[in-house]
């Protein structure tokens, strides 16, 4: 029982040893501030590109994450990059041949599943 008060001690945000060094440094509330912009600004182009797949592909929206994940991945270029390219693709008309290649397999491969789904469910129902 001892030991168990002594980690939940050890575990108070209020008593612990990073309490006492006093309030965060200007600095690091700056890199936080930015670190987070970027999380949102990565988030809505991400999303943004997954309008653009699922409107391309006659997708649910459930499965164009995986779609942009799937081009991501298989061409080892980070995902955020992935979708800006997928995002400015209908107004400049222009798309890295790779990762239109990528996209294109990525959505036969999401229709067929989505297909196969369908008729699952027709079956059973």
């Amino acid at each position: 029982m001892l030991a168990m008060m002594r980690r939940m001690e050890d575990q108070d945000p209020v008593n612990s040893p990073d309490r006492e060094a006093g309030p965060p440094a200007p600095h690091d509330l700056a890199r936080q501030v930015d670190q987070l912009t970027n999380a949102l600004t990565s988030h809505e182009i991400v999303d943004q590109a997954i309008g653009v797949v699922i409107a391309l592909g006659a997708l649910h929206p459930e499965e164009g994450f995986p779609v942009l994940r799937t081009v991501s991945q298989n061409l080892n270029i980070k995902l955020r990059t992935v979708a800006e390219q997928v995002v400015r693709w209908p107004g400049s008309g222009t798309l890295s041949p790779a990762i239109r290649q990528a996209l294109e397999t990525a959505l036969e491969q999401a229709r067929t599943q989505h297909a196969q789904r369908n008729a699952w469910q027709a079956a059973d129902g």
